[in-house]
């Protein structure tokens, strides 16, 4: 006797990377939010407590599935038994371009899984370097520490991954100093942050490299002017 098969999911095209298969899903009005529509992972839990077609497509780095579900509001909140949104995975896994795109579309940046992690925590605990870059540059705080009280930065340390670490501490501050010291700190923020971005990747790629040179220049002798001279070089 042959096995009735169960119907496809939305779920099931995000964890395949499906897009075509998708599309037609959601046309038929099937909700990315729904419990029903997440994939049946063998593991025998309800339909409730499994991972969302967002994680599923996050995790498994299908950037264009994650941007249709986006599209289609999937929520970026939900997260899995222990407490991970999909801005989590997709820090812990390096899909960089997954991150901002979940960014972009308001995912929180400092939630806490159920040990007090961060995604930006799960950056550097995978030794993420670039999501880091990214969650930093894009506001994410590097003070958070988890329920040991580790920040992201002492988890790094603690790895051997010295690049990370060095970003997670200076990175920050740097960034920081540039909002402080743009002229228009208050009239014109939606400036201040593109600035901010535009300088802070010099700045970020040369201490992911070692950073030598950014640490001689990041001195209290400096003017905010002449800081920003050199944050633009």
């Amino acid at each position: 006797m042959l096995r009735k098969l169960s119907p496809m999911t939305v779920g099931d095209a995000a964890f395949g990377g499906d897009e075509a298969k998708l599309k037609r899903l959601l046309a038929t009005g099937a909700n990315p939010n729904d419990p029903a529509q997440r994939r049946d992972d063998g593991s025998g839990t309800e339909p409730n407590r499994r991972d969302t077609p967002l994680m599923d497509a996050t995790w498994r780095g299908h950037g264009p599935v994650v941007a249709t579900l986006l599209a289609s509001r999937a929520d970026l909140a939900a997260t899995t038994a222990d407490g991970l949104t999909a801005l989590h995975l997709a820090a812990q896994w390096g899909h960089t371009g997954i991150l901002q795109q979940l960014v972009r579309a308001g995912a929180s940046l400092d939630g806490r899984s159920r040990d007090g992690a961060t995604p930006l925590l799960l950056a550097a605990a995978f030794n993420q370097t670039e999501c880091a870059r990214k969650l930093v540059l894009a506001g994410a705080d590097a003070t958070i520490p988890n329920h040991a009280g580790a920040t992201p930065a002492d988890v790094a340390d603690d790895a051997g991954f010295t690049s990370t670490a060095q970003l997670l501490r200076n990175l920050p501050l740097m960034v920081a100093q540039v909002v402080k010291s743009h002229e228009n700190a208050v009239t014109d923020p939606n400036r201040i942050t593109h600035t901010t971005y535009l300088r802070s990747e010099h700045l970020a790629q040369s201490i992911a490299q070692g950073g030598a040179a950014i640490a001689a220049k990041n001195t209290p002798k400096k003017s905010p002017n002449k800081m920003l001279l050199a944050f633009s070089q």
